[in-house]
């Protein structure tokens, strides 16, 4: 949503279409869902293999393409490119998104940089507030984009904080205005879906707007591994939006950046998948009604 309203995206708060909600009687764990090009799906494990199998389709035919124009030069590149696990090519497709947007807190917010005061400060008593009795030694922000969160909110509460992000231009972005911070931390270059930090190393573990890139298997992976990292009294933070339980659908899969929007109930499934239980959680106060709830789940 750069500059004007329209379909926002991404590690956005908004990553997907404007949702005014429809009226009608409550559906309970409605795990059905849909894409932005109006494909359904029954549950949310069909969806995946659908898109994986829709990208694969579409490379294969790129491939095709390039090897009639440039015969075993562009074939050999093609066997070099082959994804190593199913989800390669869902990545792929996210990171060149990304790789396209400005490295502005308007980009990371697609054009609602406004949103950052509430948002953050809404943040910051759910710290406070919430996990009481947090150590504050070290935290780290994954697929934290050009710093906005650690900037904003969590270098003012922690010894030290480090930043996860798999996007290069947004890296050095977030170093170019951090570094310099005695209690910035590490800047790791990775995706979240291969992040393995070392065990006993995290009071927090902070993801927001980010785990709708990850398919399910790979979220509930990249939670065990950050339940390793968790030192005692310790808490995962993920800060998601959710479709609406008024009749609505269980996720919605975005084509342009490839992200989904997942409801409560199936957060919560990946949850249990990964050993987790939600401890404390909050909705994101003073939001837009007609865009989609935010919520921040507090893990152990």
């Amino acid at each position: 949503m750069r500059g004007r309203k329209k379909k926002a995206r991404g590690r956005k708060p908004f990553n997907a279409h404007y949702y005014g909600g429809r009226k009608g009687k409550k559906k309970s764990a409605d795990l059905s869902g849909e894409d932005s090009e109006g494909r359904k799906f029954s549950n949310i494990d069909e969806m995946w293999d659908a898109e994986v199998q829709r990208i694969l389709a579409e490379k294969a035919k790129q491939k095709d393409d390039e090897s009639a124009e440039g015969g075993e030069e562009a074939e050999e590149k093609s066997k070099q490119e082959a994804p190593n696990t199913k989800y390669d090519v869902f990545y792929e497709k996210g990171k060149r998104y990304w790789e396209s947007v400005e490295c502005t807190v308007d980009g990371m917010l697609g054009g609602f940089a406004e949103t950052t005061v509430i948002d953050c400060k809404a943040s910051r008593m759910f710290i406070t507030k919430k996990l009481k009795g947090l150590q504050r030694t070290r935290a780290v922000d994954c697929g934290g984009g050009i710093g906005r969160v650690v900037q904003h909110l969590l270098l003012d509460l922690f010894d030290k904080t480090d930043l996860v992000e798999q996007c290069k231009p947004f890296v050095d972005k977030a170093r170019e205005h951090l570094a310099d911070n005695e209690k910035m931390g590490d800047f790791i270059c990775q995706g979240m879906q291969e992040f393995a930090p070392a065990p006993n190393t995290y009071d927090l573990v902070w993801a927001q707007w980010v785990c709708g890139h990850l398919p399910d298997d790979d979220l509930a992976a990249f939670l065990q591994r950050c339940r390793k990292a968790l030192r005692p009294g310790g808490f995962i933070v993920l800060k998601e939006n959710n479709m609406r339980g008024e009749g609505g659908a269980g996720f919605h899969l975005d084509q342009e950046d490839g992200a989904v929007t997942r409801s409560d109930d199936l957060f919560r499934r990946v949850f249990k998948r990964a050993g987790l239980s939600v401890k404390y959680q909050m909705l994101q106060p003073h939001w837009p009604t007609y865009l989609y709830p935010v919520r921040m789940y507090a893990l152990q």
